[in-house]
């Protein structure tokens, strides 16, 4: 008989649900490879997607679990799986059903190891009828939002609610008048809601082509009550029958849809879950005078921008300086894009550029002076920190809040003349990366990140261990701002293209791809002159000016076997007919192995 620790994730069933702590859950165990014992097919009403129930097994213990993933494709493939099949699961949630039933959540899995004998001999998981609640934060003291001396906004604290699972809902008292069900405890367990909110924001109907080349369309919008706020997402039909009668501000009762996972890399609310419209959906408007709130912000001070990780979703509040014109910009994929920027700035005496794309960039209508607030705006550290109005941001102008008069009074009465800072990168300023999550080089590949048309961002913590000796540097125009090559001309001089000058002398700077690799698995990773001096540890026409092979060979060596914190981002690209991954560094820093060390003492504690 095999041994189960060859190819399970072994003694993890009990393990996770003993942590009853989804965030500590995913740090301690990113993925897990479970067996196959069961499987089948479950319809829960009729015109219902249908979901797949596993029986599933670590070798020691057994697990009930539900794959919820929403699209045919997937539930077929799910379907067609074989019992003995080893699976790897990632994006996971224990939950204990009533009278203490084990079960584990998940939308994310591959195939592991193929069909084999039974592993181990497990027993199924028992729960105590009366499990521990999940370790949810105290409600902070109300408290009211404050500015301090330099203008930054200070939040009242955000606690972070555990996801409530479906016995919650079986409780008569958590549901309000008429049956309406708080927002903050659906489940994809919950098969009978109703919920009641008033829409947020109403995205556009957007086209798209599946993998196996049909059209489709959806929309999304969102939710918002008194506990909390949702995306909803309607594909398709639902976006023909629904899209011109949900209307943003006002407020629906909403029933018989799908609660799934939250696809995070399109969704900008914190809720765990997310709302997909069925073919027997109900959406009624809401006439009766209920207290449902407008919308919630969780301001962001600009100058605390720098902490913030790329990609992360954040809510600001500032006063418009100035606006862009349209731009057209092409991908290297040959699409066309209108993108228009605004800077707008706030008391923090920072300012921030915002990017708008499509139809929000055409249709703008701000002018300088309004007061702009974004609910949801995507944070890019490429070239500095900047922000990105996606399909999920919500933009208010002049909004009736204290915040909006505050940043108004002070923008007309002086703040407009002030100077402000901004956000600009820089190859050896690590001092935001050093706080940020680093993953893997193979977690990076498995995930397929860089696959999407704008690219994607991630940390890791790597050593660069080859560098190659030739192309290190190429010549560059002089000019401020301007870093094209420049052409040697037969006279000796550098003409500049972009710029129409001819030089005498080229600036030197450094562009190659040296190996960096990790534990895991090794990339080459295309770095540029800041990132490259760091590496080196000297300016590039210091380098040449040795003019010595021995020299770039002794500095080349000296340089490998460091190992640094380095802000990658992946995008997909092609070059001789291949397409693939082209991975960047964005910024790069030696790691903090004090903080390092203090942190992991601080995970340790927690257990």
């Amino acid at each position: 008989m095999a041994d189960p620790k060859e190819y399970l994730t072994t003694n993890v069933v009990k393990d996770i649900f003993e942590i009853n702590d989804k965030d500590i859950c995913l740090s301690r165990y990113p993925y897990l490879k479970l067996q196959v014992l069961k499987l089948r097919v479950i319809t829960v009403k009729e015109g219902e997607k249908a979901k797949v129930r596993f029986t599933l097994s670590d070798g020691t213990y057994t697990v009930q679990g539900v794959y919820t993933h929403s699209t045919p494709d997937a539930d077929n493939a799910a379907s067609q799986l074989s019992i003995g099949t080893v699976l790897k699961i990632t994006n996971y949630e224990a939950f204990v059903m009533p009278p203490g039933k084990p079960v584990l959540l998940f939308e994310t899995w591959e195939v592991a190891s193929p069909v084999m004998g039974k592993l181990g001999s497990p027993a199924v998981l028992k729960i105590s009828e009366n499990p521990p609640e999940q370790k949810v934060k105290p409600d902070p003291e109300p408290m009211q939002k404050q500015s301090t001396d330099n203008g930054s906004i200070i939040p009242q604290e955000e606690t972070k609610s555990a996801p409530k699972p479906a016995s919650k809902l079986a409780n008569s008292e958590k549901t309000g008048s008429k049956g309406v069900t708080p927002i903050e405890y659906l489940s994809p367990y919950a098969n009978s809601w109703k919920i009641r909110g008033r829409v947020t924001m109403k995205g556009d109907i957007r086209e798209f082509t599946s993998q196996r080349g049909i059209p489709g369309k959806l929309f999304n919008f969102h939710m918002l009550d008194e506990t909390s706020e949702i995306r909803v997402t309607g594909f398709t039909e639902a976006a023909d029958k629904w899209y011109d009668f949900v209307q943003e501000g006002k407020v629906y009762y909403l029933s018989k849809a799908s609660v799934v996972l939250a696809n995070k890399r399109f969704s900008a609310l914190p809720n765990e879950y997310e709302i997909r419209l069925e073919r027997d959906t109900s959406i009624e408007l809401c006439d009766d005078p209920v207290e449902v709130p407008q919308m919630k912000y969780s301001f962001v001070a600009l100058n605390d921008l720098s902490s913030k990780d790329a990609s992360s979703n954040v809510d600001v509040i500032g006063a418009i300086k100035s606006i862009d014109d349209v731009q057209e910009i092409t991908s290297k994929a040959g699409k066309s894009f209108e993108k228009r920027e605004i800077h707008i700035v706030d008391k923090s005496k920072y300012g921030v550029n915002v990017a708008l794309w499509g139809k929000t960039a055409k249709t703008f209508t701000g002018s300088p002076g309004q007061i702009v607030a974004l609910k949801g705006a995507r944070v890019n550290d490429f070239n500095g920190k900047s922000l990105s109005v996606g399909a999920s941001t919500n933009l208010n102008f002049d909004p009736d809040i204290p915040e909006a008069h505050e940043i108004k009074g002070w923008f007309d009465s002086g703040g407009k003349d002030e100077s402000f800072n901004t956000f600009k990168s820089t190859g050896g300023d690590g001092g935001a990366l050093k706080n940020q999550e680093c993953i893997t080089i193979a977690k990076a590949k498995d995930d397929n990140l860089g696959q999407s048309e704008a690219g994607e961002y991630f940390n890791i913590k790597g050593t660069v261990t080859y560098i190659k000796s030739s192309s290190l540097t190429y010549p560059a125009c002089t000019t401020d701002g301007c870093r094209k090559k420049v052409i040697e001309e037969t006279n000796g001089e550098y003409r500049c293209e972009k710029c129409n000058i001819t030089i005498s002398q080229p600036n030197y700077l450094y562009i190659f791809s040296p190996v960096v690799e990790d534990h895991t698995d090794r990339f080459f990773l295309n770095c540029f002159n800041e990132t490259c001096e760091v590496i080196l540890g000297i300016k590039a026409n210091d380098l040449l000016a040795e003019q010595s092979e021995d020299k770039v060979n002794e500095v080349i060596s000296k340089a490998l076997g460091y190992e640094y914190l380095f802000r990658v981002r992946a995008r997909q690209d092609s070059y001789n007919d291949q397409t693939g991954v082209r991975y960047s560094a964005v910024s790069i820093a030696r790691p903090d192995y004090v903080a390092e060390s203090n942190k992991l003492i601080e995970l340790i504690n927690k257990f």
